[in-house]
């Protein structure tokens, strides 16, 4: 006996976001027979099962994964049921979240870097270009917080703003001692810091986005 079996309404998964926003989901829509594997058994070709050329689903790429027919065990009852997965790939495209997140967080890391330009005896504009990178990544996180899943573990683009909020701190806190020390009329050793900051900097920087988003 074949039937036409169609299904409307909203549908959930369980996603695993620790690569968001570069992240790649599998989708499974699960048909379970009341009756066992003795009794039935649910067969249906790839001809027979498919998906609309052109999804109303935004910012993802959804292509059809095939069909799996497994035995559905119910703890309940002790009991074998026979079961079909129609299996959906989703992959999300990043590219809102990589010009309008990750490219603004690069600049603003960036900020932090012309301090290391600016001659020491200009103290308040090198404390003051970097405490205004500190406060726009404040404002900056603040402005993602309802975008980003709240979710208790982190993705990749939580590892790489954790990351960039720790370099532009160090960017403020290195600034702060090189004006110190060169006010206790140390300039070779604050030259040094100096110097070395502005290549060290953008290292971390490449340091940081390569261990949030390849490793």
């Amino acid at each position: 006996m074949a039937f036409i079996l169609r299904s409307y309404g909203d549908f959930s998964f369980r996603a695993d976001l620790t690569d968001f926003p570069f992240d790649e989901q599998q989708l499974g829509f699960q048909i379970v027979s009341s009756y066992g594997e003795d009794d039935v058994q649910l067969v249906s070709s790839p001809e027979m099962v498919g998906i609309a050329e052109h999804l109303s689903v935004a910012n993802w790429n959804v292509t059809f994964a095939g069909i799996r027919a497994l035995i559905h065990y119910v703890p309940p009852v002790d009991r074998n049921l026979v079961r079909i997965d129609i299996l959906l790939n989703a992959e999300r495209r990043a590219g809102y979240y990589s010009w309008q997140q990750i490219l603004p967080l690069f600049l603003v890391v960036a900020m932090t870097w012309v301090v290391f330009w600016i001659p020491h005896e200009y103290v308040p504009p090198r404390v003051g270009l970097a405490a205004t990178a500190m406060l726009t990544l404040i404002a900056y996180r603040f402005a993602m917080s309802s975008v980003l899943p709240p979710i208790a573990y982190l993705t990749r683009l939580d590892v790489f703003i954790v990351g960039a909020s720790i370099l532009v701190y160090a960017g403020l806190a290195t600034t702060v001692s090189v004006s110190y020390i060169h006010e206790r009329h140390n300039e070779a050793l604050a030259d040094g810091i100096n110097r070395t900051a502005r290549w060290l900097s953008p290292l971390l920087l490449v340091i940081v986005a390569c261990y949030a988003f390849y490793w």
